[in-house]
């Protein structure tokens, strides 16, 4: 499987391959990594440009941990509350796609919680309707 590191980190921010040099080393296979230092290398990045890419990073980041903690509104938990089931579970989905991890959680406890209502209210409402033991 033939891959063109060089082109695909001539395509990231200067923020990106910082990231992907110092934090995601991990991530990325050694001929990735050489790619990304070889394009830094080749950019020449100013200790100024340098310190812009290191704050954009944190920007990202505060972004990235405030939309994992963000609580689901209360109309969302209603919706999940009232009609648990796929499409709702597909909303809960694109919570989690677009980071909102604390949204997805909530969105599947409410599910949850509305799908025991709605199985306790079937089965009270048939022991209701069954016959009387003579």
């Amino acid at each position: 499987m033939d891959h063109d590191f060089h082109a695909v980190m001539r395509k990231h921010s200067d923020a990106e391959l910082l990231d992907i040099v110092t934090k995601q080393r991990d991530d990325y296979v050694p001929e990735a990594l050489a790619a990304a230092d070889a394009e830094l290398a080749r950019r020449s990045l100013s200790p100024k440009q340098v310190a812009r890419a290191e704050e954009d990073l944190g920007l990202k980041q505060r972004d990235k941990e405030q939309r994992a903690s963000m609580p689901l509104g209360f109309g969302w938990k209603l919706v999940f509350l009232a009609c648990p089931g796929l499409l709702t579970l597909m909303f809960a989905g694109s919570f989690k796609a677009d980071g909102y991890t604390r949204k997805y959680r909530e969105a599947w406890q409410c599910t949850a919680i509305g799908l025991g209502i709605y199985v306790a209210l079937i089965v009270s409402c048939s022991a209701l309707s069954a016959p009387l033991p003579r």
